[in-house]
């Protein structure tokens, strides 16, 4: 099998993965209100996307705490929400470290609504809330159901950029003396 064929079918591979088959459905499940009940997901590596779906209700904050397994690029993508009160203007996230640091914040919104890059594996806790509790600590009356993607992207090496960036100035600079 040629290299083409093999990197062909790599990427046929990855992108079928991606699409559904490594998609893991995940429920809210309570008590997930502190950051210290926050519900435990399975790790979080390259390959598996988690769907999470839960309610909140007023007062309510959901936390979620998962492992990135390598170094990545932390995505939370097309947070989809149902309010009760049609006038309700809906979640907000927020990524928090090991210690309870508030890394990032997203709110509502189709694609991607709260990225971070994770330079190092650990452990991070999402809280997903009302909008205007900014303290993630349920200080807010709105009540909605929502649905929400977890995925890691891999980074590439701290090295590999420049390697890439110098490998394509020669096949520039071979492409013109060939002509």
């Amino acid at each position: 099998m040629t290299n083409a064929r093999v990197c062909l079918s790599i990427a046929v591979v990855a992108s079928a993965c991606s699409v559904a088959a490594c998609g893991v459905d995940v429920s809210e499940t309570e008590p997930n209100n502190t950051m210290q009940e926050a519900q435990l997901l399975p790790p979080l590596d390259w390959v598996t996307i988690y769907d999470v779906s839960g309610t909140i209700g007023s007062g309510d904050v959901d936390f979620f705490q998962f492992e990135v397994t390598n170094t990545s690029l932390f995505l939370v993508g097309s947070l989809e929400y149902v309010a009760v009160d049609p006038l309700d203007p809906g979640p907000y996230l927020g990524l928090f470290d090991f210690g309870g640091t508030l890394i990032e914040t997203g709110v509502a919104d189709v694609g991607i609504v709260l990225s971070a890059i994770v330079l190092q594996p650990g452990t991070f806790t999402l809280g997903l809330t009302g909008l205007d509790d900014r303290g993630f600590v349920g200080d807010h009356t709105h009540q909605f159901t929502y649905t929400f993607y977890l995925q890691a992207v891999p980074l590439p090496a701290a090295g590999a950029m420049p390697l890439l960036g110098v490998a394509g100035l020669a096949g520039m600079s071979r492409r013109r003396r060939a002509n």
